[in-house]
């Protein structure tokens, strides 16, 4: 925890999941500078509306103007809830949403930070478009290595004409005048086919969803190498990292009477695995999704959890959300039940899976990825 004194509060704040060799700070200069331009103005704002941000930052020096809060990160929410205790702010001062949450009314301010996700961001700007007056006050901002080249031409696109500021701490704001005249058309989740087994399947994925317009090569090795796992007996199925649910449905279709839950962080995520699965079993009801942190809402044990991890946390890239994956399956796997990975080569996974398992198995391996099995016998 750190303190964070900017131009409207002074704030204790975390990042979330806490973790005492977390030595990061939950915010940047981008928030500071945004904090800073909303404290120099001389706007009565009544109706904010904040989107992405990631710990509390914006939302809880703003929390007397009561903001809603859009962001796609379970993680994200509950860093601010807990930000928000830490300073003994009330939490409902703050509206947590999800980008695909109904909107009402209009905002008259609207912060901005800058998704790393370019097609995030256009959903998030096609969505608020509506709830926009030619009076409201909007305003993006971003860590200037962050920001994807097209940022002004986007805006312009879905908001109305833009203007950068100057650069502060290697941050950067974009003031846009809302044009409400503009024809935005309603976006919807993307889709594509692959083939499994005797199967052509379809995946559907929403903006901020990993891979949304192909099967990423990755969980493509991992599914070649699905019919030689032992999966036949499993009784609970688990997709940890679901993202639209590919090897999940597949798991499926191999285990007709297994139970199969996917889980993600993401609610988007969680929501097109949601769909993937509907549109290859529309009857079928032995399965539950779950947004959460890796696999905590899961109570039933597993004994298959498979598992493709991210190795980034918005900008930050790392390898601590795997090892947060494997401590927790191997918290809810049963005895004797499996873990399998499937991962880049120079991450090491193997070395994670020995230490924590006692034990890993090479399924299988190509010029970038490995896939790995490791079983709970302790």
């Amino acid at each position: 925890m750190k303190n964070f004194s900017n131009a409207i509060t002074d704030l204790k704040l975390a990042r979330y999941p806490l973790s005492a060799k977390d030595t990061l700070q939950a915010w940047d200069a981008a928030d500071e500078y945004l904090i800073e331009f909303i404290a120099k103005s001389t706007n009565d704002w009544q109706t904010p509306i904040i989107l992405n941000d990631q710990w509390g930052a914006l939302s809880l020096a703003l929390h007397q103007k009561h903001p809603t809060v859009i962001s796609d990160s379970f993680l994200s929410h509950h860093g601010i809830i807990h930000n928000a205790q830490i300073n003994q702010i009330d939490n409902a001062d703050i509206s947590l949403l999800t980008p695909l949450s109904v909107l009402s009314g209009k905002y008259d301010l609207v912060i901005l930070k800058v998704p790393k996700n370019n097609a995030l961001l256009i959903e998030q700007l096609t969505h608020l478009h509506p709830y926009l007056s030619p009076n409201t006050t909007f305003v993006a901002g971003g860590m200037i290595k962050h920001l994807p080249s097209t940022l002004i031409q986007t805006l312009e696109q879905y908001v109305g004409p833009t203007q950068a500021s100057l650069a502060q701490k290697k941050a950067r704001l974009f003031h846009s005048e809302v044009n409400i005249n503009s024809v935005i058309k309603k976006s919807a989740p993307s889709a594509y086919k692959f083939s499994f087994l005797n199967h052509t399947l379809t995946a559907y994925g929403y903006a901020n969803v990993f891979a949304r317009q192909k099967l990423d090569i990755g969980t493509r090795l991992l599914l070649q190498h699905l019919p030689s796992l032992p999966l036949e007996q499993a009784q609970h199925i688990v997709d940890l990292g679901c993202g639209n649910g590919a090897l999940g449905v597949c798991a499926g279709i191999m285990n007709p009477n297994a139970q199969i839950t996917f889980t993600d962080e993401s609610f988007m995520a969680v929501d097109s695995a949601k769909l993937t699965w509907q549109h290859t079993f529309p009857n079928r009801k032995n399965v539950q999704f779950i947004v959460n942190d890796c696999l905590q809402g899961v109570s039933q044990e597993a004994n298959e959890i498979l598992c493709n991890p991210p190795f980034h946390q918005q900008h930050t890239v790392g390898d601590q959300i795997a090892r947060r994956m494997f401590t927790q399956a191997k918290q809810k796997l049963a005895f004797g039940g499996a873990l399998t990975v499937i991962g880049n080569r120079h991450l090491n996974y193997h070395v994670t899976l020995k230490r924590l398992f006692g034990n890993y198995t090479l399924i299988a391996s190509d010029r970038k990825f490995v896939v790995l099995r490791t079983i709970k016998s302790s």
